[in-house]
C-alpha cells in the first residue's frame, strides 16, 4: 500500500511536486522520437 501511495499519489518536490509515475508520463509525453540509424 504505501508503495503503491509513494509512485502513484504522493507529490515530490524534486519532480515539480508531480507523482514518480505522473512525472515519467510527462516526461515521456515531451520526448522526442529518436530516429533510427541503419
Amino acid at each position: 500500500a504505501y508503495l503503491a501511495y509513494y509512485n502513484h499519489r504522493r507529490p515530490h518536490m524534486a519532480l515539480g511536486g508531480l507523482a514518480p509515475l505522473e512525472f515519467l508520463a510527462k516526461m515521456q509525453a515531451e520526448s522526442v522520437p529518436q530516429s533510427q540509424m541503419y
